[in-house]
């Protein structure tokens, strides 16, 4: 890796939504077992667990950027660099301006894959119709998923045109996949707003390899395992508290 940059992953989902891992746990994995020194949780419509990790990122030495990936109508959204929750099933347009009136960037996360839901190709086209209308910042040229990997070439197209930021994030679920994908940030950022600026003026880089089928069915079977575990606890824990 060029020594001028910094790695980050600002794709990441923890148990706040549909992921395994504490918000201590990732931020903690994060400083220990990887090089990447900026990161965001962005759970689904739940901004909680990016705030906690925010707090946490000090302490590790992580820069952590407070975001949520929205569900809109029209499709998942990453809103980054917020820290108000945004209710779900709002319409893309108004997720876009309540962002930017925060203070916020929009990431397009998945774009117009079918595998996931993801904004579509026509609805991005409408948006940068739009002449006064506030742009996304950013788009996730690699998303290591099956879902981002059957329109990566789509995505480089697409973006051949928009010119947005270059970001790779995980979509992680899990621990061991978090860094999988990265992008790169200019060496000399030492805060939030560094991060901010450097996607704003398109200073990123996406790097990274897609998962395989093994991989897939890996990361499958360990939410599995997670979700009867913690079905089998929610079970327990009403048989004790109803026997008293």
């Amino acid at each position: 890796m060029d020594k001028n940059f910094v790695k980050a992953d600002l794709h990441i989902h923890s148990s706040f939504s549909d992921g395994i891992a504490s918000p201590e746990e990732i931020v903690r994995y994060v400083a220990n077992y990887t090089d990447l020194k900026i990161i965001a949780i962005t759970d689904h419509d739940n901004i909680k667990g990016s705030l906690k990790a925010v707090e946490l990122g000090e302490k590790y030495g992580i820069i952590v950027v407070p975001g949520v990936e929205v569900t809109t109508l029209q499709g998942h959204i990453i809103c980054l660099f917020i820290d108000k929750h945004i209710r779900k099933f709002t319409s893309i347009y108004k997720t876009i301006e309540i962002t930017y009136e925060s203070g916020g960037i929009i990431v397009l996360p998945h774009p117009m894959s079918p595998l996931t839901y993801s904004v579509s190709l026509r609805c991005i086209k409408n948006i940068f119709k739009k002449e006064t209308f506030p742009k996304p910042d950013a788009i996730e040229i690699i998303n290591p998923t099956l879902a981002g990997r059957v329109v990566r070439q789509k995505v480089i197209e697409l973006n051949k045109i928009l010119k947005l930021a270059e970001l790779a994030g995980t979509d992680s679920h899990t621990l061991d996949t978090i860094g999988s994908a990265y992008t790169l940030f200019p060496k000399s950022i030492k805060n939030l707003e560094d991060v901010k600026n450097a996607i704003i003026n398109r200073q990123t880089r996406a790097y990274g390899e897609f998962w395989s089928v093994k991989d897939h069915i890996r990361i499958a079977k360990t939410r599995l395992n997670s979700d009867i575990k913690n079905i089998a606890q929610k079970i327990g824990s009403k048989l004790i508290n109803g026997n008293r």
